[in-house]
């Protein structure tokens, strides 16, 4: 676990965080992070199970490993849904692992989610825009 929370963060180096071998939870919420600031592969960690980057200032949803089960996005300034950004590819196979995903505090509405979306979080449970 690494809590990074409430320090004005506004970048975080590229391939920070693939040193650790074992992280699973890592919250980056009410900081300064703007999309000029996190690197395209910052939090594709294969270990990572939680990923809290709420209260930010992010206007696209950033690039996460398809094993990720709770993405917090809530409160910063997404106005697109990208399904890439959890699907490199859509399939049989080949879908994301989320379960929770909060989008609500930004600019989306359930107009905005492409139709793929759906087969991408197949098993989201709980995806939040209001």
């Amino acid at each position: 676990m690494l809590y990074f929370d409430n320090n004005k963060i506004t970048n975080i180096p590229d391939e920070y965080f693939q040193g650790f071998k074992a992280l699973q939870y890592l919250r980056l919420s009410h900081n300064k992070l703007t999309d000029a600031g996190v690197p395209g592969n910052a939090f594709n960690i294969s270990t990572l199970l939680e990923l809290d980057l709420s209260f930010n200032e992010l206007s696209s949803i950033p690039t996460v490993n398809e094993g990720l089960e709770n993405l917090y996005l809530q409160v910063n300034k997404i106005q697109k849904f990208t399904v890439s950004s959890f699907c490199k590819v859509i399939g049989p196979l080949d879908y994301s692992r989320i379960k929770h995903l909060r989008l609500d505090g930004n600019n989306i509405t359930r107009a905005d989610l492409p139709q793929e979306m759906y087969t991408c979080l197949r098993q989201a449970s709980d995806i939040e825009l209001e």
